[in-house]
């Protein structure tokens, strides 16, 4: 018996036999059906015809133009399940042929492709499924380590997979692992691991490793950038590159959860905005926005400043330390409601501002209390609002410029020294307008305190020309000094006030709840007395008529002009317009009392005019009866006086006038008719003795 050995089987090329065998020993190869055969001295076989062209120990040959040369294989004699190898006699492609069910399985054309149920494949390895092997399930491409037994389901699996009819637009591809593969799927360039798929569906580049739950690690190295690039060709203006975002529990997908945008906002100048937007189950909407110029937007898509925060109602900022806080009642807010803002720690603690140097500047204590300045020197904050430092309060406007300008400061010390008095200056020149001392003392235009333990408030300064306190009220109202006591606290029964009434247009005085004087429009003095003296006065001069307890004038156009009417000096003449005056003549002022002497030349040689006085006086112009002083003063020059005039603050004018002392004069012609009526007896008598002679 003849042994069949096959020791080559190889496709051919173009020109040379698809399959060759080579036959050794010159055996009958039996079980071989061919119209033509032959076997050459070299021992090569030739089947479908006698010429031998080529080195091949085997060659098939088919008859006609339109037969394809190949190969039968059944299991048994039977051919139910018949395959077969076959060469195209058009295309000259190895094909391998399933018989049974009369479908091409596998092509291997003339470029070298390779097609598993194609018949044109355009690529090194083209695999499809027909339309009747239509399958969610079925594998194209199956690789594993084990050729069969309990792990046959593992490896790796291509698969194709088709919802419902063959359709090529529903047709989805898939690269797996089996179920019972615990590794993992990595891709290598020139032996380094550049990506990994792991068993739990996470994503490792850059040949990163980790146990973490991320779905997508990207690791860089030393020398390169790592990162994610997403890239939109578009290129229009408002196009975007977007980073998708989904969280569904069901089937609901019409829209992503969530999406990172990078939007193209002008594509002439390459200005790129990300945005960040959430779906809300309706509409898919912009939360936050980074633009091109770094400004940063939360619910707005054009931030006004570096960040912007907009909401319709309510806007709010919560900084928290607790997982579980509620924002209402932890942590640190800002709150804009309306037109107001709310800055809040929620934490029963203080809210404070340090410099980058760590030294606080700046707290508010859970209690309300503020402090400005630095904490560490103080143990406590004292009162609602405390200051700590030299520098005091400054108060300044917009107009402000320089260490001066438009301000007002506070300070509470002297010069830099140590706490002592509180001082308020005008920023603009730098001067001091009140200060209040260590003592209680109030000063206001001046720096230099009183000398005098009991003047609490100085107002004014000597370099002032005048200083003036001014007190406003209504028009129907009271404006007014008030003092009291400490025992009376602000009863009417222990309160003295200087004040001004508005609606009557007068200034009074009062006392113990009552009124007692009053200036009215008009100029009137009121006065209320409750004993036997109204008016009691003292002149600490010496006697004279140089000065005056009582000096009146008369005007009918202003306080500050008029003639002087009526006059009593110290030494206590009075001096008028009209000659009327009422002379002090008790005894019990007196001492020394002696008769007068004659008096009848003196009073013979003085002149009694009538006259009356220039309109331009002001004194009443009707016709008088008196003396002119200078006149008597060359008769009597005793009875005669110079006062010196004044104007209204009491200064001398230069100007003198002479006055008369009328009650002498008066005095002086009583005596001398006293003398002229004894006369006048004296010569009656004379002239009753002659009648009766």
């Amino acid at each position: 018996m003849s042994t069949l050995k096959v020791t080559n089987l190889q496709h051919g090329s173009a020109t040379a036999p698809a399959i060759s065998v080579a036959v050794g020993g010159g055996a009958t190869v039996l079980g071989i059906t061919t119209f033509h055969n032959g076997v050459d001295s070299s021992e090569r076989l030739t089947i479908g015809g006698s010429t031998v062209t080529d080195a091949n120990l085997l060659t098939l040959n088919g008859s006609g133009a339109a037969q394809n040369v190949g190969i039968v294989l059944n299991k048994t004699n039977s051919p139910a399940k018949a395959h077969g190898i076959q060469v195209n006699n058009t295309t000259g492609d190895l094909i391998f042929f399933d018989y049974t069910a009369s479908a091409e399985r596998l092509r291997v054309d003339s470029s070298g492709n390779v097609g598993i149920n194609e018949t044109t494949p355009d690529s090194k390895i083209d695999t499809v499924y027909h339309t009747s092997e239509n399958s969610a399930t079925a594998n194209l491409i199956h690789l594993r380590a084990d050729p069969g037994g309990s792990y046959v389901t593992r490896g790796l699996f291509v698969k194709v997979g088709r919802d419902g009819a063959y359709d090529n637009s529903a047709v989805h591809y898939d690269i797996v692992g089996s179920s019972g593969n615990s590794g993992f799927h990595a891709f290598e360039v020139q032996g380094d691991e550049k990506l990994r798929i792991d068993k739990d569906g996470r994503v490792l580049l850059g040949g990163a490793t980790s146990s973490n739950t991320e779905r997508l690690y990207v690791k860089g190295s030393s020398s390169t950038t790592s990162g994610i690039f997403i890239h939109n060709a578009n290129g229009a203006t408002n196009s975007s590159a977007d980073l998708w975002f989904g969280n569904w529990s069901g089937s609901s997908t019409s829209a992503p959860q969530a999406r990172i945008s990078a939007l193209n906002k002008n594509i002439n100048t390459a200005a790129t905005d990300l945005v960040f937007s959430i779906y809300d189950g309706n509409n898919t909407l912009e939360r936050l926005r980074i633009s091109k110029d770094g400004e940063v937007g939360i619910g707005t898509d054009n931030p006004a400043g570096t960040l912007s925060v907009y909401k319709a109602s309510n806007p709010y900022f919560y900084l928290q330390n607790s997982a579980s806080g509620t924002g209402s009642n932890d942590g640190f807010s800002m709150v804009l409601s309306g037109s107001d803002m709310y800055i809040a720690n929620r934490e029963s603690g203080i809210l404070a501002y340090e410099s980058p140097a760590g030294t606080e500047r700046f707290r508010i204590a859970s209690n309300g209390q503020v402090l400005v300045g630095n904490y560490a020197t103080h143990s406590s904050i004292n009162g609602n609002l405390e200051v700590n430092g030299n520098d005091g309060i400054n108060i300044s406007n917009a107009t402000r410029t320089g260490s001066n300008g438009a301000q007002w400061r506070l300070i509470p010390h002297n010069g830099g020294g140590s706490a002592t008095n509180l001082r308020l200056f005008e920023g603009t020149g730098g001067t001091e307008v009140i200060n209040i001392t260590k003592d209680g003392k109030v000063l206001v235009g001046t720096t230099s305190p009183s000398l005098y333990a009991d003047r609490l408030l100085t107002v004014g300064d000597t370099s002032e020309s005048s200083s003036t306190i001014e007190i406003r009220s209504a028009t129907n109202g009271w404006g007014g000094l008030a003092f009291s006591d400490s025992t009376a606290a602000d009863t009417n029964s222990y309160r003295g006030t200087i004040e001004y009434d508005h609606t009557n247009d007068r200034m009074q005085i009062r006392v113990a709840g009552d009124v007692i004087g009053r200036v009215v429009s008009s100029g009137n003095i009121q006065t209320l007395c409750t004993n036997s003296t109204n008016l009691d006065t003292s002149n600490t001069a010496s006697a004279g008529n140089t000065h005056e307890f009582l000096y009146m004038r008369h005007s009918s156009t202003s306080i500050t002009t008029g003639t002087n009417s009526f006059r009593v000096t110290t030494n206590g003449n009075v001096t008028n317009t009209n000659n009327s005056y009422g002379p002090l003549s008790d005894v019990k002022l007196k001492e020394n009392i002696v008769d007068a002497g004659s008096q009848w030349d003196d009073f013979k040689a003085v002149r009694f005019r009538k006259f009356n006085f220039k309109e331009e006086t002001g004194h009443e112009t009707h016709t008088q009866l008196g003396v002119i002083a200078q006149e008597l003063e060359l008769t009597s020059p005793g009875l005669v006086y110079e006062l010196s005039e004044k104007d209204m603050d009491g200064n001398p004018t230069g100007e003198t006038t002479k006055a008369v002392m009328s009650s002498v004069l008066t005095s002086k012609g009583l005596v001398a008719l006293q003398e002229a009526m004894a006369r006048i007896e004296t010569l009656e008598a004379e002239v009753a003795a002659l009648k009766g002679s």
